[in-house]
Protein backbone atom coordinates (compact mmCIF):
# COMPACT_ATOMS: atom_id res chain seq x y z
CA UNK A 1 0.00 0.00 0.00
CA UNK A 2 3.23 2.47 0.37
CA UNK A 3 4.07 1.86 -2.96
CA UNK A 4 0.84 1.89 -4.15
CA UNK A 5 1.04 5.29 -1.99
CA UNK A 6 3.45 6.63 -4.21
CA UNK A 7 2.34 6.08 -7.18
CA UNK A 8 -0.99 8.35 -6.58
CA UNK A 9 1.35 11.49 -5.31
CA UNK A 10 0.00 10.70 -1.70
CA UNK A 11 3.08 9.91 -0.33
CA UNK A 12 6.26 11.91 -0.82
CA UNK A 13 9.17 9.37 0.48
CA UNK A 14 9.21 5.62 1.45
CA UNK A 15 12.23 4.54 3.76
CA UNK A 16 13.75 2.00 6.00
CA UNK A 17 15.62 3.03 9.48
CA UNK A 18 16.23 6.86 9.04
CA UNK A 19 19.50 8.44 10.33
CA UNK A 20 19.82 11.72 12.47
CA UNK A 21 21.67 12.70 8.35
CA UNK A 22 18.45 11.70 6.76
CA UNK A 23 16.06 13.42 8.97
CA UNK A 24 17.49 16.67 8.96
CA UNK A 25 17.88 16.17 5.24
CA UNK A 26 14.11 16.05 5.17
CA UNK A 27 13.51 19.04 7.46
CA UNK A 28 15.52 20.86 4.98
CA UNK A 29 13.82 19.76 1.65
CA UNK A 30 10.21 20.54 3.90
CA UNK A 31 11.25 23.57 4.71
CA UNK A 32 11.89 24.90 0.56
CA UNK A 33 9.24 22.83 -1.03
CA UNK A 34 5.82 23.92 -0.61
CA UNK A 35 4.26 21.63 -2.38
CA UNK A 36 5.58 18.31 -0.88
CA UNK A 37 3.83 19.65 2.22
CA UNK A 38 0.85 18.22 1.07
CA UNK A 39 2.11 14.96 0.83
CA UNK A 40 2.39 12.25 3.29
CA UNK A 41 5.54 11.49 4.81
CA UNK A 42 5.86 7.80 4.87
CA UNK A 43 8.09 5.66 7.44
CA UNK A 44 8.29 2.32 9.09
CA UNK A 45 7.69 1.79 12.75
CA UNK A 46 9.37 -0.41 14.53
CA UNK A 47 12.94 0.03 12.48
CA UNK A 48 13.09 3.81 12.62
CA UNK A 49 12.73 3.81 16.35
CA UNK A 50 13.31 7.13 17.83
CA UNK A 51 13.10 9.15 14.69
CA UNK A 52 8.99 8.15 14.34
CA UNK A 53 9.37 10.87 17.53
CA UNK A 54 11.59 13.28 15.09
CA UNK A 55 9.32 12.45 12.18
CA UNK A 56 6.28 13.94 14.26
CA UNK A 57 7.98 17.31 14.97
CA UNK A 58 9.13 16.98 11.27
CA UNK A 59 5.40 17.11 10.13
CA UNK A 60 3.37 18.98 12.59
CA UNK A 61 6.07 22.21 12.27
CA UNK A 62 5.43 21.76 8.31
CA UNK A 63 1.74 21.17 8.18
CA UNK A 64 2.21 17.49 6.25
CA UNK A 65 0.65 14.48 7.36
CA UNK A 66 2.42 11.59 8.37
CA UNK A 67 1.65 8.04 8.11
CA UNK A 68 3.14 4.66 9.83
CA UNK A 69 3.47 1.30 8.33
CA UNK A 70 2.94 -0.52 11.87
CA UNK A 71 3.42 -4.31 10.28
CA UNK A 72 6.19 -5.52 13.05
CA UNK A 73 4.67 -3.38 15.52
CA UNK A 74 0.90 -4.02 16.06
CA UNK A 75 0.65 -6.44 19.35
CA UNK A 76 4.01 -5.84 20.10
CA UNK A 77 4.59 -2.67 21.21
CA UNK A 78 2.92 0.27 23.29
CA UNK A 79 1.05 -0.59 26.55
CA UNK A 80 -1.83 -2.48 24.87
CA UNK A 81 -0.37 -3.63 21.68
CA UNK A 82 -1.00 -0.95 19.72
CA UNK A 83 1.76 -0.23 17.88
CA UNK A 84 4.62 2.43 17.38
CA UNK A 85 2.54 5.25 17.58
CA UNK A 86 1.05 3.93 21.73
CA UNK A 87 4.22 3.29 22.36
CA UNK A 88 5.72 6.66 22.10
CA UNK A 89 2.69 7.97 23.11
CA UNK A 90 2.00 10.16 19.68
CA UNK A 91 -1.29 8.43 18.41
CA UNK A 92 -3.10 11.45 17.95
CA UNK A 93 -0.34 13.02 15.98
CA UNK A 94 0.04 10.09 13.32
CA UNK A 95 -2.74 10.52 10.64
CA UNK A 96 -2.34 7.31 8.72
CA UNK A 97 -1.38 3.64 10.40
CA UNK A 98 -0.94 0.54 8.33
CA UNK A 99 -0.75 -3.03 9.72
CA UNK A 100 -0.30 -6.55 8.33
CA UNK A 101 -2.81 -9.01 9.94
CA UNK A 102 -0.01 -11.88 8.80
CA UNK A 103 2.12 -11.98 11.59
CA UNK A 104 0.91 -10.84 15.44
CA UNK A 105 -2.76 -11.46 14.19
CA UNK A 106 -1.45 -15.07 12.49
CA UNK A 107 -3.62 -14.73 9.46
CA UNK A 108 -3.68 -13.20 5.91
CA UNK A 109 -4.54 -9.54 4.40
CA UNK A 110 -4.19 -5.95 6.51
CA UNK A 111 -5.29 -2.48 7.44
CA UNK A 112 -4.80 0.82 7.16
CA UNK A 113 -7.02 3.34 9.46
CA UNK A 114 -7.39 7.11 8.99
CA UNK A 115 -9.56 9.75 8.00
CA UNK A 116 -12.45 8.93 6.17
CA UNK A 117 -12.33 10.82 3.06
CA UNK A 118 -8.64 9.62 2.55
CA UNK A 119 -9.68 5.70 3.23
CA UNK A 120 -12.44 6.09 0.99
CA UNK A 121 -9.87 7.98 -1.51
CA UNK A 122 -7.96 4.92 -1.07
CA UNK A 123 -10.84 2.01 -1.59
CA UNK A 124 -11.51 4.01 -5.25
CA UNK A 125 -8.23 4.54 -6.22
CA UNK A 126 -5.36 1.87 -5.10
CA UNK A 127 -5.15 -0.71 -7.70
CA UNK A 128 -3.57 -2.84 -4.60
CA UNK A 129 -7.10 -3.04 -3.48
CA UNK A 130 -9.43 -2.69 -6.24
CA UNK A 131 -8.10 -5.85 -7.47
CA UNK A 132 -7.56 -7.91 -4.43
CA UNK A 133 -10.10 -10.48 -3.07
CA UNK A 134 -12.34 -10.38 0.18
CA UNK A 135 -10.79 -11.69 3.41
CA UNK A 136 -12.58 -15.29 4.00
CA UNK A 137 -14.79 -15.74 6.90
CA UNK A 138 -11.74 -18.05 9.18
CA UNK A 139 -9.19 -15.68 8.19
CA UNK A 140 -11.39 -12.98 9.93
CA UNK A 141 -12.31 -15.31 12.51
CA UNK A 142 -8.33 -15.63 13.46
CA UNK A 143 -7.94 -11.44 13.25
CA UNK A 144 -10.72 -11.45 15.70
CA UNK A 145 -9.33 -14.16 18.26
CA UNK A 146 -5.85 -12.66 17.92
CA UNK A 147 -7.10 -8.75 18.56
CA UNK A 148 -9.18 -10.27 21.72
CA UNK A 149 -6.19 -12.08 23.31
CA UNK A 150 -3.87 -8.76 21.76
CA UNK A 151 -6.22 -6.73 24.49
CA UNK A 152 -7.12 -9.33 27.56
CA UNK A 153 -3.93 -11.34 27.73
CA UNK A 154 -0.91 -8.53 28.32
CA UNK A 155 1.19 -10.97 29.88
CA UNK A 156 1.66 -12.79 26.21
CA UNK A 157 3.73 -9.83 25.60
CA UNK A 158 5.49 -9.32 28.90
CA UNK A 159 7.01 -12.84 28.37
CA UNK A 160 7.48 -12.00 24.73
CA UNK A 161 9.40 -9.52 25.71
CA UNK A 162 11.92 -11.09 28.53
CA UNK A 163 12.74 -13.46 25.39
CA UNK A 164 13.96 -10.89 23.56
CA UNK A 165 15.71 -9.28 26.23
CA UNK A 166 17.58 -12.75 27.14
CA UNK A 167 18.24 -13.05 23.31
CA UNK A 168 19.87 -9.74 22.27
CA UNK A 169 21.49 -10.13 25.78
CA UNK A 170 22.89 -13.46 24.74
CA UNK A 171 23.87 -13.16 20.88
CA UNK A 172 25.63 -10.00 22.05
CA UNK A 173 27.30 -11.50 24.67
CA UNK A 174 29.11 -13.92 22.16
CA UNK A 175 30.08 -11.08 20.30
CA UNK A 176 27.39 -11.15 17.41
CA UNK A 177 26.56 -8.07 15.88
CA UNK A 178 22.56 -7.06 16.55
CA UNK A 179 22.92 -3.15 15.83
CA UNK A 180 20.64 -1.40 17.73
CA UNK A 181 17.74 -4.13 18.44
CA UNK A 182 15.33 -3.01 20.70
CA UNK A 183 12.44 -4.98 19.76
CA UNK A 184 11.89 -8.29 19.16
CA UNK A 185 12.96 -8.56 15.86
CA UNK A 186 16.45 -9.46 17.07
CA UNK A 187 18.88 -9.37 13.62
CA UNK A 188 22.62 -10.87 13.50
CA UNK A 189 24.14 -8.51 11.33
CA UNK A 190 26.67 -11.17 9.61
CA UNK A 191 28.33 -9.15 6.45
CA UNK A 192 27.30 -9.98 2.88
CA UNK A 193 24.35 -11.52 1.14
CA UNK A 194 26.69 -15.00 0.29
CA UNK A 195 28.12 -14.98 3.99
CA UNK A 196 24.72 -14.67 5.89
CA UNK A 197 23.09 -17.80 3.28
CA UNK A 198 26.01 -19.26 4.12
CA UNK A 199 25.52 -18.69 7.90
CA UNK A 200 21.89 -19.35 7.59
CA UNK A 201 22.88 -22.87 6.56
CA UNK A 202 24.87 -23.46 9.11
CA UNK A 203 22.19 -23.13 11.43
CA UNK A 204 19.57 -24.80 9.00
CA UNK A 205 21.29 -27.85 9.18
CA UNK A 206 21.83 -27.58 12.94
CA UNK A 207 17.96 -27.88 12.81
CA UNK A 208 17.14 -24.00 13.83
CA UNK A 209 15.16 -22.45 11.50
CA UNK A 210 15.96 -18.55 10.49
CA UNK A 211 14.80 -15.94 8.36
CA UNK A 212 18.03 -14.72 6.04
CA UNK A 213 17.35 -11.02 5.15
CA UNK A 214 19.45 -9.60 2.41
CA UNK A 215 19.32 -6.80 -0.10
CA UNK A 216 17.43 -5.56 -1.47
CA UNK A 217 15.34 -5.94 1.77
CA UNK A 218 18.10 -4.42 4.23
CA UNK A 219 21.59 -2.65 2.90
CA UNK A 220 24.31 -4.54 0.94
CA UNK A 221 25.36 -6.25 4.43
CA UNK A 222 22.96 -8.95 5.57
CA UNK A 223 21.80 -10.33 8.47
CA UNK A 224 20.01 -13.53 9.35
CA UNK A 225 16.83 -12.89 11.90
CA UNK A 226 16.14 -14.88 15.00
CA UNK A 227 12.96 -14.61 15.96
CA UNK A 228 12.79 -14.17 19.90
CA UNK A 229 9.32 -15.55 19.78
CA UNK A 230 9.92 -19.39 21.24
CA UNK A 231 5.98 -21.47 21.83
CA UNK A 232 6.46 -24.27 23.94
CA UNK A 233 6.48 -27.03 20.82
CA UNK A 234 9.60 -24.87 19.62
CA UNK A 235 11.75 -25.38 22.74
CA UNK A 236 13.97 -27.83 21.13
CA UNK A 237 14.64 -25.64 18.38
CA UNK A 238 15.73 -22.56 21.12
CA UNK A 239 18.20 -25.15 22.77
CA UNK A 240 19.46 -26.14 19.75
CA UNK A 241 19.78 -22.34 18.71
CA UNK A 242 21.94 -21.53 21.79
CA UNK A 243 24.20 -24.74 21.61
CA UNK A 244 25.14 -24.26 17.76
CA UNK A 245 25.71 -20.35 17.81
CA UNK A 246 28.58 -20.00 20.19
CA UNK A 247 30.48 -23.03 17.75
CA UNK A 248 29.48 -20.55 14.98
CA UNK A 249 30.73 -17.76 16.51
CA UNK A 250 34.44 -19.54 17.41
CA UNK A 251 34.44 -20.39 13.30
CA UNK A 252 33.42 -17.35 11.82
CA UNK A 253 35.64 -15.22 14.34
Amino acid sequence: MTCEGVKLELFSLMTGQLNEQEVQQMRAHLSTCSDCRAEYQALEGVWNGLSTVEMVEVARKYGCPLMVDDAHAMGVLGPAGAGTAEYFGVEAEVDLIMGTFSKSFASIGGFIAGEAAVIDYLKHHARSLIFSASMPPSAVATVYAALELIKSKPERRERLWRNARKMQEGIRSLGYDIGKAETPIVPIIVGDDTKTFLFWKCLLDAGVFTNPVVSPAVPPAGRASAPAIRQPTRRSSSTLFWRHLPKLAESWG
